[in-house]
């Protein structure tokens, strides 16, 4: 990626995550510094340096020594979200039952 590139990426309508990690590779490789990129892009820098932790984060952890820990972890993320997920459907199912009650209460009427 240019330079020029790099540091007027303005026709971007949406910072996708491979468009952030595009621009953050090329601060962290130097050929771009982070108040040019933001000045040329029209951001702020304290966004632009969470993006950065982000991506050095996300690095960090698929990194780890343990990735069955990782994936327990991850595991145990997706069964408390399919529970709430369920939770929440049934919740749905109740509220779609009680107007219909209430609207065969009406029409009686």
């Amino acid at each position: 990626m240019a330079v020029n590139e790099v540091l007027n990426m303005s026709d971007v309508k949406r910072w996708t995550g491979k468009k952030k990690a595009e621009a953050v590779l090329e601060i962290i490789k130097g050929r771009c510094t982070i108040v040019d990129f933001c000045r040329a892009n029209d951001l702020s820098q304290s966004d632009v340096e969470k993006w950065m932790d982000d991506f050095v984060k996300g690095g960090t952890d698929s990194l780890k020594t343990n990735p069955k820990a990782s994936r327990a972890e991850h595991r145990k993320q997706v069964n408390e979200l399919q529970q709430v997920i369920g939770e929440q459907a049934l919740q749905i199912r109740v509220l779609k039952k009680s107007i219909e009650l209430e609207e065969l209460e009406d029409s009686e009427y």
